[in-house]
């Protein structure tokens, strides 16, 4: 999982953020600070990981898996969230016009008193809308990617880098969290566990089109690194 603002998507997190605060805007156009100072607080504090519902896509294995010649791996996304407990999940949204709705239903339910939106100071109830409007931004997308249908696992950093979810409470230390230089800039970033004492999430394995591994090598890979049941087949596909 690497720092969302990093990946393949220059406008990545960004694209949303930037209509969310404009509905705020409308509504709260004296606050808008307040939520612009929340956003750079924390915009480079989400780790993400991405999946697609379409597990053999021409387009998804020329962009993500060596022209083809890589594997896809269809994993249960319950599974995942029991095994990694501190992360969470949704569908990406590519409808900006559900995206402003969203945010409008979050933003006008939201009551203002004379301590709402400080720069200084904690107020959990306003932090807690920031939060919800950084996850509609973070679960948006332009409509460009919707072929992708695109699945987000996500884990948030707090202030004292650790991993916290707002949803569990379960942590993750920071000695987990590590970097590695890309062409985007130093990334932050952490594993993913698939599997754990008597669990395993991955499901399914598909061989790429353009690929020389025969099912039954792939089957005995797993199978020698106790990943049994895991269904494993060529993709419908076939090219070079």
């Amino acid at each position: 999982m690497s720092d969302l603002e990093k990946m393949n998507d220059p406008s990545e997190y960004n694209l949303g953020f930037n209509i969310v605060i404009s509905k705020f805007g409308e509504i709260y156009p004296e606050h808008v600070p307040w939520l612009k100072y929340r956003h750079a607080k924390h915009s480079n504090r989400v780790l993400s990981t991405s999946f697609t519902k379409q597990g053999d896509m021409l387009s998804q294995w020329r962009a993500y898996a060596s022209n083809g010649s890589g594997l896809s791996l269809g994993f249960d996304i319950e599974a995942l969230l029991d095994i990694n407990k501190h992360i969470q999940s949704d569908e990406v949204n590519y409808s900006k016009n559900f995206l402003i709705e969203k945010a409008y239903e979050l933003i006008s339910k939201h009551k203002v008193s004379e301590s709402s939106f400080v720069m200084k100071g904690f107020n959990t109830y306003d932090l807690s809308l920031a939060h919800e409007l950084s996850k509609l931004s973070i679960f948006y997308k332009s409509e460009f990617y919707r072929e992708e249908e695109e699945v987000r696992l996500v884990a948030y950093l707090s202030d004292d880098s650790v991993i916290h979810s707002k949803q569990t409470g379960n942590k993750i230390e920071d000695g987990e969290i590590q970097f590695r230089v890309s062409k985007y800039g130093l990334v932050p970033y952490m594993g993913l566990q698939f599997c754990g004492e008597n669990k395993n999430a991955l499901r399914e394995v598909i061989i790429g089109p353009n690929s020389s591994f025969s099912p039954k090598d792939v089957k005995l890979l797993l199978e020698c690194n106790h990943l049994t049941g895991v269904k494993v087949v060529s993709s419908n596909g076939n090219y070079r």
